[in-house]
């Protein structure tokens, strides 16, 4: 990825080696997928030794170097304690407790994991390596069942692709994974080698792929957020970006199929003209903002069903995260929340800032992937409940170590970056 990948494997260590295996078995679902690994509880069980190489690297840690994150460290513990309060102090309690144990503590074991036991960036890239894999994995299923027609079928009125597991079997949930999915891509191609950037453009192209035939206005939505950062970046008003932005409008004009230029034609239509789906999610809305209104301090971690049903006898959740912050945290959760996802931005700006200052442009370039990630994350939540989802925690690692690699010079890589 950024040199030979031989180097990279021989000087990684057991405990890189085993997250990168664990965040590849843990995004492809392994265990849902292999019968004989489910019964065995393998992601439980490389996390369980995950977390005890974690605990230990704690504990014989002596290092007292300040590496400027403490304010972001600070807004986890914050975040964290939000969620302990909500869940003892739940309309719902046995659903909350069941959510903060199978969701909040076990991906917030990302965060102590990547956070803690990854040293230098060769770990930090034997580790991206395997959430990549796992990533040009579903590109392929998917891509594969749009070809076949296997995994497409009947959805909404329109013929929509599906995930293969469980996880991201549904249409919005699969085209969440493509669009956050792309920046990795996008923006780690120029570090790649010939051969690699051919892998890379036909990993964008199925992405692309992807979301457009998940049929998903989520989707949709998160790629246009996603491109407008992009450009801005880029340069708006530039000759080369105008051209590219006026090429890939044509492309997509002529190549796109009639049926998902009309899905995406219907978020600009009325209640009526756009159907049965985006009427539902208004009345949930509705029932979400009475509830906030009656409840106004939060009603627990994922106790906005049950609270709902026992309102207005409907049982569907928020649909917007936004609203889930607000219905099941207060706004003593929603400061918690927006205060970590500023101190996040800030933290990476900042480490992106001093990496590029070192000529450490694959890190630098990383710390601005993170951020599109998460802005991937938050334009997907206009639509969708990703609270209580892995993505946060994962992005917090990955934060974490890029600011100690900022401020730790010996932990600053191996081999030098030649890119400028």
């Amino acid at each position: 990825m950024i040199g030979p990948l031989i180097d990279i494997l021989k000087s990684s260590s057991f405990k890189a080696w085993l997250l990168s295996f664990y965040v590849f078995i843990w995004f492809l679902q392994v265990g849902n997928r292999i019968g004989f690994l489910g019964t065995i509880r393998i992601e439980f069980l490389v996390g369980a030794v995950l977390a005890a190489l974690a605990i230990n690297q704690i504990i014989s840690n002596k290092d007292k170097t300040n590496y400027g994150y403490d304010s972001f460290i600070n807004s986890i513990y914050l975040l964290y304690g939000v969620f302990v309060i909500y869940t003892l102090f739940s309309f719902d309690g046995d659903h909350s407790s069941n959510i903060f144990f199978d969701r909040i503590i076990k991906f917030s074991m990302f965060t102590l994991f990547i956070g803690v036991l990854v040293r230098n960036k060769q770990e930090l890239v034997l580790v991206l390596l395997g959430f990549l894999l796992a990533m040009a994995k579903i590109i392929q299923e998917g891509v594969f069942g749009v070809v076949t027609g296997g995994m497409v079928w009947q959805n909404q009125g329109i013929p929509r692709l599906h995930g293969v597991t469980k996880l991201y079997r549904h249409p919005n949930s699969l085209s969440g994974l493509a669009v956050s999915a792309l920046p990795f891509f996008l923006f780690l191609f120029r570090f790649q080698t010939r051969i690699m950037k051919l892998a890379f453009l036909g990993a964008i192209a199925g992405l692309l792929v992807v979301v457009m035939y998940t049929g998903s206005r989520t989707g949709y939505v998160a790629t246009f957020i996603l491109c407008s950062a992009i450009l801005l970046r880029l340069g708006i008003f530039k000759f080369r970006t105008i051209i590219t932005v006026v090429l890939i409008a044509v492309v997509g004009a002529i190549l796109i199929p009639q049926d998902y230029k009309d899905r995406f034609g219907t978020m600009f239509k009325s209640e009526e003209e756009r159907g049965s789906s985006a009427n539902k999610r208004m009345e949930i809305l509705e029932d979400a903002w009475a509830i906030f209104k009656k409840h106004p301090m939060g009603v627990g971690v994922q106790a906005f069903p049950a609270v709902r049903d026992l309102e207005f006898g409907r049982k569907q959740d928020t649909h917007n995260l936004y609203l889930e912050i607000l219905t099941n945290l207060g706004p003593i959760g929603f400061v918690a929340f927006w205060t970590f996802i500023i101190l996040l931005f800030k933290t990476n700006r900042k480490s992106r800032k001093v990496l590029l200052g070192k000529n450490q442009h694959f890190l630098a370039e990383l710390c601005y992937i993170i951020n599109l990630y998460i802005l991937c994350r938050l334009a997907l939540g206009l639509f969708g409940m990703d609270l209580y989802e892995v993505y946060w925690w994962f992005a917090a690692g990955f934060t974490i170590v890029l600011a100690k690699f900022a401020v730790s010079s010996e932990n600053i890589p191996i081999v030098e970056d030649k890119q400028k």
